[in-house]
Protein backbone atom coordinates (compact mmCIF):
# COMPACT_ATOMS: atom_id res chain seq x y z
CA UNK A 1 0.00 0.00 0.00
CA UNK A 2 2.89 2.56 0.71
CA UNK A 3 4.87 1.41 -2.07
CA UNK A 4 1.72 1.84 -4.79
CA UNK A 5 0.14 4.49 -2.95
CA UNK A 6 2.46 6.70 -1.59
CA UNK A 7 5.74 6.07 -3.76
CA UNK A 8 4.34 6.19 -7.44
CA UNK A 9 0.87 7.70 -6.71
CA UNK A 10 2.22 10.08 -4.46
CA UNK A 11 -1.67 9.73 -2.52
CA UNK A 12 -0.04 8.55 1.38
CA UNK A 13 1.71 11.05 2.94
CA UNK A 14 5.47 9.16 3.84
CA UNK A 15 8.29 10.84 5.04
CA UNK A 16 10.30 13.51 3.38
CA UNK A 17 12.27 10.83 2.86
CA UNK A 18 10.43 8.81 -0.14
CA UNK A 19 9.40 11.36 -2.94
CA UNK A 20 6.84 10.42 -5.13
CA UNK A 21 6.56 9.94 -8.91
CA UNK A 22 3.40 11.18 -9.63
CA UNK A 23 1.35 14.08 -7.19
CA UNK A 24 -2.36 12.74 -7.35
CA UNK A 25 -4.91 15.74 -6.36
CA UNK A 26 -8.46 13.89 -5.24
CA UNK A 27 -11.22 15.99 -6.74
CA UNK A 28 -14.67 15.52 -5.47
CA UNK A 29 -17.05 13.21 -3.07
CA UNK A 30 -14.75 13.44 0.14
CA UNK A 31 -15.75 9.76 0.96
CA UNK A 32 -14.53 8.25 -2.39
CA UNK A 33 -11.51 9.99 -2.42
CA UNK A 34 -10.41 10.19 1.29
CA UNK A 35 -10.70 14.22 2.02
CA UNK A 36 -7.65 15.66 3.84
CA UNK A 37 -6.57 11.84 4.86
CA UNK A 38 -6.28 10.91 0.86
CA UNK A 39 -6.90 8.02 -0.18
CA UNK A 40 -6.11 6.23 2.83
CA UNK A 41 -8.86 7.80 4.70
CA UNK A 42 -11.45 6.31 1.40
CA UNK A 43 -14.42 4.14 1.68
CA UNK A 44 -12.18 2.77 -1.35
CA UNK A 45 -10.10 1.34 0.99
CA UNK A 46 -12.20 0.23 3.87
CA UNK A 47 -14.09 -2.14 0.90
CA UNK A 48 -10.88 -3.79 -0.14
CA UNK A 49 -9.25 -4.28 3.69
CA UNK A 50 -12.79 -5.95 4.29
CA UNK A 51 -12.46 -7.98 0.89
CA UNK A 52 -8.94 -8.98 1.76
CA UNK A 53 -10.12 -9.82 5.86
CA UNK A 54 -12.78 -12.09 4.63
CA UNK A 55 -10.28 -13.76 1.87
CA UNK A 56 -8.05 -14.64 4.29
CA UNK A 57 -10.25 -15.66 6.88
CA UNK A 58 -11.94 -18.03 3.93
CA UNK A 59 -8.36 -19.04 3.01
CA UNK A 60 -7.41 -19.90 6.70
CA UNK A 61 -10.35 -21.90 7.75
CA UNK A 62 -9.87 -24.12 4.45
CA UNK A 63 -6.45 -24.86 5.75
CA UNK A 64 -7.36 -25.81 8.88
CA UNK A 65 -10.08 -28.14 7.95
CA UNK A 66 -7.59 -29.57 4.97
CA UNK A 67 -4.94 -30.42 7.56
CA UNK A 68 -7.37 -31.28 10.57
CA UNK A 69 -5.96 -28.61 13.21
CA UNK A 70 -7.57 -28.16 16.28
CA UNK A 71 -6.94 -25.68 18.43
CA UNK A 72 -8.04 -26.32 21.82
Amino acid sequence: MNFIGGIILGGISLADDYPSIFKLVYHGNKLLTGGICKIEGSIVVLIVNVIFIVLFYYLFKKSILKNNILFC
